[in-house]
């Protein structure tokens, strides 16, 4: 026997030896290999080879009988020969005449095989089941399809993804991780164009809203270079694919001109390819929307969290509320050359653009140095000139150019694809400020972010453009061949990361339904130890009420009655957006949608038995809920037109850290939109610190997280003023009294009363009916009566940090009248 096995080898290498015999299709399936057997990156080869396949999935043919064999023969029933390739975290199979890729299954905790008539219907059967679908196959005998069924379950059970995993999320834990996060658009999205820029085979994008004219880096000192759709053209030239989900929104009700991107950027280039989910049609999905943020470059480096590609997202830790360009403005002088990096801005010319500041560890991850030589400034600002005037843009730089200039209260933006027409007259309305965070992950936790991506995309594919061969069916690679440089690994911090979703069978395809994401927020609360710190859109969760049944208000209300029983010192940060960013005036006809928003969050928070506020306020002994849980939101002031003006600050985040070790960043609110998982497609990730630093808890010493605590650390200096050079304050400590009541409460106390004296804003406690508005709304601030008097005491405004006004309102019932658009919408469109 081993002389005949030495002789059988021998003949084998002498086989392929030879490119005839080698390449000979009775050589490639006697030895089951194909064009996906030894690519690399899509991992371990395992058994392949061929089965039929019938139309119709699990449905067993008609005709079958338990006496009768008739439907084991290949021609019955219309079955076609395939080529079926087993992969260590997919099944696939490819048609034989081209090749073609026909159908990805990938594997999951409901991933199973069976085979034999019992299961199956057919003797000679082989049912591969998992989240999305079935597959029914035939095998040439029975031997051969359990042969097939025990390989297969083979890998299967050493596959990563067909266990149950933590918040029952479809991603395992991934103890190695490299992450990094981002505090306002401005360096997530240059940070975005240089991982775009060094995409090498594929680029993945999912956006709630995408505006293909944005620019990426600015101001736009290199004319087109980094807006979105000249970086994706050039992409594509290189012969980089690129895929695209986008939401198909309902046209009559939102304007975001999905369908008109589709068409510029598949005008691009053919190796652009985009696909709108969901359609509208009766019976369809009309409520629910992908509200998902992604971008992933060749599954080894993703981007998510709260930020669109969109008009309006690009800030920075400034928030200014105008830009009329004419700040911009050089006088002639002499100037030495000077290296420009990636991160830097106008300001570093002396214009009147302030520079946009870039967090410690934050800087480009892909380039170890990225500058070139530049002019003088005059030879500079006449070429930023000159690239702006070819867009049809006049005047000198700005950084929010048409549309990118948004005040979403003030005006909503319409005719999304006129990109370079301004929305509101930005010599009058200031525009609204917007803070988000996002993330950057990479190495096994990036694959996750893509095959969570892949998974869409295929069931997509399968829905709208089955018979469009060059909208192809995507592979996931394999973990197991992916690794993280050096370089990224001395740039980003080392974390356990685990990537959440919500999904169900309508956005994903999946049978069952995952709210991962909820899950993890209960848990991470009900975790903590400390302190939590909360941004989110919306706070919408209400205990023991029939329209809201998200449970994070249940899961705050328990940990603060805890901590209350055992005497701990343990601080709620919640921070809010003061209004809903929804186009109308607050009080009047035209603020409906406002309304509906202000009424649930309200009635979460303070107003109502079920309330948060009004529950803790029952317990014995919690005399004043504000020991434990505080509610702010943002507002910045500055100039326009020579004019005092002010707007709220924006806060887009979904963004929770606990203890300064645990953060979720995501795409998800505080709402049943976002968490039930049946609802809105939602993406986040859960980081973990396993790297800490020296800190301070409640006066005493504390292990912090690297990743948590310089977060963290980086938003309360931007919200008190500290990143703004107004003050010196420690923020290292987030429990104790001496920063929670000193600093923060007296910081929020101090600014909402200046800039009710100044500006009389809304929202305001001292108004709790319309009728007491109007009158409030007929009496001049400070900044009509005596400007110079209100700029001097603005000088006393230290950050952004005010109070969320809880008793706005109060006495008038905000949801909408049954006889409006928003009347007649069901509750849960708002909840």
């Amino acid at each position: 026997m081993p002389k005949r096995m030495l002789q059988l080898e021998r003949y084998l290498q002498s086989l392929v030896a030879n490119p005839v015999y080698r390449n000979h299709p009775k050589t490639l399936e006697f030895l089951e290999v194909s064009h996906l057997s030894f690519v690399e990156e899509l991992g371990p080869k395992a058994k392949e080879g061929w089965v039929y396949k019938k139309s119709g999935g699990h449905k067993v043919p008609v005709g079958c009988c338990p006496c009768c064999n008739c439907t084991d023969l290949p021609f019955s029933a219309h079955y076609s020969k395939r080529w079926l390739i087993t992969k260590d975290s997919y099944i696939a199979y490819v048609r034989p005449f081209d090749g073609h890729l026909r159908a990805v299954i990938l594997m999951d905790k409901s991933f199973k095989v069976d085979c034999g008539r019992e299961d199956t219907g057919l003797s000679h059967g082989l049912l591969i089941s998992n989240q999305y679908r079935n597959l029914l196959l035939k095998a040439n005998s029975k031997l051969h399809a359990r042969e097939w069924m025990v390989e297969i379950m083979q890998m299967a059970q050493s596959s990563e993804y067909t266990n149950d995993h933590p918040h029952h999320s479809f991603a395992p834990e991934r103890p190695d991780s490299y992450a990094q996060w981002f505090v306002d658009g401005a360096t997530y999205f240059e940070v975005v164009a240089d991982a775009l820029e060094e995409a090498q085979q594929e680029i993945f994008i999912t956006d709630w809203w995408l505006n293909p004219e944005i620019f990426l880096k600015r101001p736009a000192v290199e004319g087109e270079r980094w807006r979105v759709d000249q970086i994706l053209k050039r992409k594509a030239e290189e012969g980089v694919n690129i895929f695209i989900l986008l939401y198909k929104e309902v046209e009559v009700a939102l304007g975001l001109g999905s369908k008109n991107c589709k068409h510029l950027l598949k005008s691009l280039h053919r190796n652009i390819k985009i696909l709108r989910h969901p359609d509208h049609a009766p019976g369809g999905v009309m409520l629910w929307a992908h509200h998902e943020k992604l971008v992933a470059i060749d599954q080894k480096v993703a981007f998510l969290g709260g930020l669109d590609i969109c008009f309006g997202r690009w800030d920075d830790h400034k928030h200014r509320l105008a830009d009329v360009g004419s700040a911009v403005t050089l006088k002639k002088q002499p100037s030495p050359k000077k290296q420009i990096t990636s991160g830097d801005t106008m300001s570093d010319f002396d214009s009147g653009v302030d520079s946009t500041s870039v967090p410690e560890g934050t800087g480009s991850p892909h380039k170890e140095s990225q500058s070139l030589i530049t002019p003088q400034k005059e030879e500079i600002m006449t070429s930023v000139d000159r690239n702006l005037n070819t867009l049809g843009i006049q005047g000198t730089p700005k950084l929010w150019l048409g549309k990118d200039y948004c005040n979403f209260i003030a005006q909503d933006v319409i005719n999304p694809h006129l990109a370079f027409d301004d929305s509101v007259d930005r010599m009058s309305t200031p525009r609204m400020p917007w803070h988000d965070i996002g993330a950057v992950v990479y190495g096994k936790a990036a694959a996750d972010v893509s095959r969570h991506f892949i998974q869409r995309w295929n069931f997509t594919k399968k829905e709208k453009a089955l018979t469009r061969a060059h909208y192809p069916l995507l592979l996931p690679k394999s973990t197991s061949v992916i690794d993280v440089s050096d370089y990224i690994k001395r740039t980003n911090t080392a974390c356990k990361c685990q990537i959440l979703r919500s999904a169900c069978t309508w956005s994903a395809g999946v049978n069952t339904t995952e709210d991962s994401i909820h899950q993890a927020y209960l848990r991470v609360i009900k975790e903590s130890k400390h302190y939590l710190y909360i941004e989110n859109q919306f706070f919408i969760t209400i205990a023991g009420d029939h329209e809201v049944t998200n449970q994070i208000a249940d899961a705050l209300f328990e940990r603060i009655c805890r901590a209350h029983r055992d005497k701990e010192t343990f601080r709620v940060y919640v921070m809010l957006p003061l209004l809903p960013a929804f186009q109308g005036e607050v009080g009047g006809d035209g603020g409906n949608a406002i309304h509906a928003i202000l009424h649930w969050e309200y009635k979460s928070i303070c107003q109502g038995e079920n309330s948060l506020l009004q529950r803790l306020k029952r317990e014995p002994g919690i005399n004043d809920p504000r020991t434990y849980i505080t509610f702010y939101g943002l507002r910045n002031h500055g100039e326009l037109s020579g004019n005092l003006v002010t707007e709220l600050v924006y806060i887009h985040s979904k963004l929770m850290i606990a203890d300064d070790n645990t953060v979720i960043i995501g795409s998800a609110n505080i709402n049943d939109r976002s968490m039930l998982g049946k609802r809105d497609s939602e993406l986040a990730i859960l980081v973990q610190d396993t790297h800490t630093i020296p800190s301070k808890m409640n006066g005493k010493d504390y292990k912090a997280g690297k990743f948590g605590f310089e977060l963290r650390k980086w938003l309360f200096k931007e919200h008190l003023g500290v990143l703004l050079g107004h003050s010196d304050i420690d923020v290292t400590d987030p429990v104790a009294d001496d920063f929670y009541k000193g600093t923060w409460m007296k910081v929020a106390s101090d600014n909402t009363s200046i800039y009710e004296q100044v500006f009389k804003c809304i929202p305001t406690d001292s108004t709790r009916t319309i009728t007491a508005l109007t009158e409030y709304k007929k009496n001049p601030g400070l900044c009509q009566k005596d400007p110079e008097a209100a700029r001097k005491q603005l000088k006393d405004v230290q950050g952004y940090l005010v109070w969320i006004p809880l008793q706005f309102l109060s006495g008038e019932d905000l949801q909408p009248r049954i006889t409006t658009q928003e009347g007649i919408a069901p509750s849960k469109l708002w909840t």
